[in-house]
């Protein structure tokens, strides 16, 4: 569009003229100038916002795992998240012996192991949202789901992790608990996860598994 501006502001110059040879050079430059500027301008807009973005993504990612942390998890649920929703409390059961017998490296890759299996047996479709929120305690947060639905889900996580998991343990016996709790319209956050995770400790107590709160 620039060049047939120029090109038609020329036309009607005196090519003899050279002040006014000049001054559509000058204008020429000068408009060049202004397009880079506000393209790079543009760019450097971008790449803030795409750092900043990153550094919020940072800052909600658990870096063993790459699930969500427990930051996370605080923001989601004061945003309104998982009104309709069931809970799911896990902890692992063995962790603590395969750690100790094992060592520190074969704890951290059972729980990227875990991690992996709790992505791949949540559903993206009905963005369902999992959290490490320490050692290895883990929340799954399932939307809009019967209790049946979230029953299947968590036989499904237990009964893989056992088989996927084994290698890391070798020999020691792994598993997991699980506390379960759908929301109750009007309950506050923390008394929903309180719910939840007073039966996970009911299900360790029992020797693992899933337990209810209902």
């Amino acid at each position: 569009m620039l060049p047939l501006v120029v090109m038609a502001w020329m036309a009607d110059l005196d090519p003899s003229d050279p002040q006014a040879q000049q001054a559509v050079l000058f204008s020429v430059l000068a408009s060049v100038v202004m397009v880079a500027m506000a393209y790079l301008l543009h760019q450097r807009k971008q790449q803030a916002e795409d750092y900043k973005a990153t550094l919020e993504l940072m800052v909600r990612t658990d870096p063993l795992t790459q699930l969500l942390n427990r930051r996370a998890l605080t923001e989601d649920l004061a945003s309104g998240l998982g009104q309709h929703d069931v809970l799911m409390l896990m902890d692992l059961d063995g962790f603590k012996q395969v750690n100790d017998e094992i060592g520190h490296d074969a704890g951290d890759r059972l729980l990227q192991v875990f991690a992996h299996v709790l992505t791949e047996n949540t559903r993206k479709s009905r963005n369902d949202r999992v959290y490490r929120i320490g050692g290895d305690e883990f929340v799954a947060m399932l939307a809009g789901t019967e209790i049946e639905m979230a029953e299947s889900i968590a036989s499904r996580i237990i009964r893989r992790f056992q088989v996927q998991g084994s290698a890391t343990a070798k020999l020691l016996p792994i598993g997991v608990s699980v506390g379960a709790a759908a929301r109750v319209e009007g309950e506050t956050a923390d008394d929903w996860l309180k719910r939840a995770d007073a039966v996970m400790y009911a299900a360790k107590r029992s020797g693992g598994g899933l337990r209810w709160n209902e």
